[in-house]
C-alpha cells in the first residue's frame, strides 16, 4: 500500500511506517522522527493543513516553498536533496 504524506514524501518507503509511525496525516503532523530534530510539529504539515486549511501541499500556490528547502539532511548532497524535492512536488501534482 502506498501512502503519501502531506508534503509528498512516500511514507510507505520508510521502515517505521505502519509500525512506529502512522504517517503525518494520522498523527496530526507529529511523526516520531521529529523527536530527533527536537521539533514539536512538522512545519510543512502545520503550514498547509493547520494554517492554510489545505488537505496537503499540492493545493498551495507556493509549491515548493522555502520550507521544502529548509530541512536538508546534512548527509544528503544538495543535488540529491533538490531531486527529492522535485519528486515530491511531482507526486503531489500527479495525485
Amino acid at each position: 500500500m502506498n501512502h503519501q504524506g502531506t508534503c509528498g514524501v512516500e511514507c510507505s518507503a520508510c521502515e517505521i511506517f505502519g509500525m512506529d509511525c502512522p504517517g503525518c496525516r494520522a498523527s496530526g503532523g507529529k511523526p516520531p522522527w521529529l523527536e530527533e530534530l527536537d521539533l514539536p510539529l512538522c512545519a510543512l504539515y502545520e503550514c498547509a493543513v493547520m494554517q492554510k486549511g489545505l488537505p496537503d501541499c499540492s493545493a498551495c500556490p507556493d509549491l515548493p516553498c522555502d520550507l521544502f528547502h529548509a530541512f536538508r539532511d546534512p548527509s544528503v548532497p544538495p543535488e540529491e536533496h533538490e531531486a527529492a524535492i522535485r519528486q515530491r512536488v511531482k507526486r503531489l501534482r500527479d495525485q
